[in-house]
């Protein structure tokens, strides 16, 4: 069979593109974070890994209050609030992510596949191109 016939699914096609071309955070990612927002984040990031997602989510909001231009400690917070099955919690925390920073790329990505996993793919298609962009 030729490559020219061979049916791709666009989102995984999309997924694909950005871990085979490397592509990295936004501009934003680089920015000067509070010092106190980021230590918080840490041992928000720390907690979920130990699966202890309540303390995760004390942290992590404590990060995102001591920073409102922190797009990460939302992001996070929508991972674990998705493992939760707080669906409404997790697209808006998501969604608060890209509300600070638009072109936060894990947030971008995790929009889509949390609209891809619910069979909303209308949705999630524009963040995988937006992803890729």
């Amino acid at each position: 069979m030729s490559i020219s016939k061979l049916k791709i699914n666009p989102i995984f096609a999309s997924v694909f593109l950005c871990l085979a071309l490397g592509l990295k955070s936004s501009p934003a990612a680089g920015r000067m974070f509070s010092k106190e927002a980021i230590e918080y984040r840490l041992k928000g990031y720390k907690a979920s890994q130990n699966k202890d997602y309540d303390e995760a989510i004390k942290y992590l909001q404590k990060a995102g209050l001591l920073d409102p231009y922190y797009a990460s400690p939302h992001n996070e917070l929508g991972i674990i609030y998705e493992l939760k099955g707080w669906l409404e919690k997790a697209e808006g925390e998501y969604l608060k992510a890209l509300s600070i920073d638009p072109n936060n790329a894990e947030a971008v990505m995790n929009l889509g596949l949390f609209y891809e996993a619910r069979g909303l793919v209308d949705k999630a298609v524009p963040y995988f191109q937006r992803r890729i962009e």
